[in-house]
């Protein structure tokens, strides 16, 4: 892959519903490959079933994730885009409605890091959850597209020369996440390091995010980790600025924390850990 220019396969709309039989028949297609002890000659036969979870697996967790903020902030769904806190209506949810979908988003992500480590149950798990998907949400129209420096920090061999430098200093207990750009990578990350893992929506750029949107459940989840090592995380700094504001939030809850980042642009300001610097 020319991880310089983001593939063609990065760009894709897809109903959320429909992504799970994709990902199930790539996945069962490359575990069915590794238990075969095919050729690794032959390898070029499932990498198109590779890229295909590669890219839609992480829309696993951006679909709940902005389902149970819309819940958290009582925001109305929307079955195309995410929502948006431009909104007047303050809707009501009920208690177990919220506390569902925080328990299903927690579920999203574990799941996400079993199917990239392609861990044994995977597919059964993949299964499970799919049967737990809200009446709501299997016809939201889900959207990537193309990222050049989420792309570049999706290299496994940057990730790979992160969790390195990291393993060499530390060892880390959680990674809080900004999402949605971070989740490839993060995931990735936190599998090299055998470390949990969790996402605050925080896209400065993309969604227009002041500050990282993270709800009393959020709060309730980490605060599990407190005293523990913990390493914030985005994918790809311009300036630095949302890795910074995400260290200042959650500051108070963590003692002993790190920053890290997959890439870095050279005027930065320079994360604890960084695989690359880019002088473009």
């Amino acid at each position: 892959m020319d991880y310089y220019e983001p593939s063609s396969e990065m760009e894709f709309q897809e109903r959320y519903i429909n992504l799970f039989s994709e990902i199930e028949k790539s996945l069962k297609r490359i575990l069915n490959f590794e238990k075969s002890h095919e050729n690794p000659k032959n390898w070029i036969k499932i990498f198109a079933e590779g890229n295909n979870i590669y890219f839609k697996t992480p829309a696993l967790v951006n679909v709940i994730l902005n389902y149970k903020i819309a819940l958290e902030n009582g925001l109305r769904l929307d079955s195309k885009k995410y929502v948006e806190f431009s909104q007047k209506i303050a809707l009501k949810y009920t208690h177990n409605t919220i506390k569902n979908s925080q328990d299903l988003y927690i579920k999203a992500i574990s799941l996400v890091k079993d199917i990239y480590a392609l861990k044994d149950g995977s597919i059964e798990c993949l299964k499970d959850f799919k049967n737990k998907i809200p009446e709501e949400l299997r016809g939201f129209i889900y959207t990537s597209k193309k990222d050049k420096y989420t792309w570049m920090a999706s290299h496994p061999k940057r990730i790979i020369c992160l969790a390195d430098k990291i393993n060499k200093k530390s060892k880390i207990d959680l990674i809080v996440g900004t999402a949605h750009g971070s989740i490839i990578s993060a995931t990735l990350l936190s599998n090299m390091l055998g470390s949990d893992i969790y996402f605050v929506r925080f896209s400065h750029f993309k969604r227009n995010d002041n500050n990282p949107i993270i709800s009393d459940s959020d709060m309730e989840h980490l605060s599990d980790y407190k005293g523990k090592n913990v390493l914030f995380f985005d994918e790809d700094l311009a300036s630095g600025k949302t890795l910074k504001n995400l260290e200042k939030r959650l500051n108070p809850i963590f003692i002993n924390h790190h920053t890290g980042s997959v890439i870095e642009h050279y005027l930065s300001d320079c994360p604890e850990f960084v695989a690359e610097t880019l002088f473009d």
